[in-house]
């Protein structure tokens, strides 16, 4: 049988945290605001295409092949998220990040 250690006492968290850091503070700036510009700029390129989505449709020739214009933009975000998951899980997420970011800013020219 093995021996097991009992589990050190809980700190008190005034004593173990400094509340005084949050995600703007200057250890987490940088980060905390590169964060919210990489959830924008899809956030804004999914505003752009369901914006532009009429014109296309109607460039395509009318209203029933609407689903087709919007599903083909979906399933390319997801066979890119899952590729890019599987990616980071062996090799971690730098690579699939980067790649993912050139791939977006390409996709705006």
């Amino acid at each position: 049988m093995s021996r097991t250690h009992p589990l050190p006492p809980v700190k008190n968290r005034e004593e173990d945290a400094n509340f005084s850091e949050g995600v703007l503070s200057a250890n987490y700036r940088q980060l905390t605001l590169g964060l919210i510009l990489i959830i924008l700029g899809p956030a804004f390129e999914t505003l752009a295409v369901a914006t532009i989505l009429p014109k296309i449709v109607a460039d395509l020739g009318g209203l029933s092949v609407s689903g087709w214009s919007f599903s083909a933009y979906m399933l390319a975000t997801l066979v890119g998220l899952i590729l890019a998951g599987d990616e980071a899980d062996q090799r971690g997420p730098a690579l699939p990040f980067m790649v993912g970011v050139v791939a977006f800013v390409l996709g705006l020219l």
